[in-house]
């Protein structure tokens, strides 16, 4: 029963991420990779085609679905907290959380992947397998935008990356702040599956 709700949720998130993209498209909204929003959302579409084409193939359990969807589930609550914390805070709760595509990409498909992955898709590995590969995708991302806005290639995208429009200390403890809420996050997505018996 439990893996048939789990396919029933990814295939819940293939829907709303499609109808998340094809919103911003149709709004104009900026649909670049400098946008962990972005990634983070395309990685959850693409995570959860492939855990529906291994479902069918009996093969859903394997450690490379794991990897992709402990990665998804890991980038979109990053996404959810950060948008909840940070980015309501500077432009307003409606418009990071439900409004147009937000509703999909800030909210929806974070609770369904978090609550899909957690309590009903069924895995075994080892944190070796998973804690590091679940955070190279985060971590490659802020290195490489970072780099980018200290070089001035990039500006942003978001208020916190950019470098020399905020105090130094400032961009250092919003790099400290997120660098510890994505290990916590790591951490306890890790511990709360090994513990939750499926």
């Amino acid at each position: 029963m439990k893996k048939k709700i789990a396919l029933i949720l990814n295939y819940l998130l293939i829907i709303f991420e499609v109808l998340g993209f094809i919103i911003a498209y149709k709004t104009g909204e900026e649909l670049t990779p400098a946008l962990y929003t972005v990634d983070s959302n395309l990685i959850c579409l693409l995570a959860s085609i492939m855990y529906v084409i291994y479902y069918y193939r009996g093969k859903a359990s394997n450690k490379i679905i794991n990897i992709f969807r402990f990665t998804t589930t890991l980038n979109l609550s990053l996404t959810f907290f950060v948008t909840l914390f940070i980015l309501s805070n500077e432009f307003g709760l409606y418009e990071m959380m439900i409004k147009n595509e937000f509703i999909f990409f800030h909210t929806l498909c974070p609770i369904i992947s978090f609550v899909s992955y957690l309590f009903f898709e069924k895995y075994r590995t080892t944190k070796n397998d998973i804690m590091f590969k679940g955070t190279i995708f985060t971590i490659l991302y802020s290195v490489v935008v970072y780099s980018l806005n200290i070089l001035k290639v990039l500006n942003g995208p978001y208020t916190f990356l950019k470098v020399y429009e905020q105090p130094i200390a400032q961009t250092i403890i919003t790099f400290i702040g997120i660098s510890i809420s994505l290990a916590l996050l790591t951490f306890t997505l890790f511990e709360a599956k090994k513990k939750i018996k499926i």
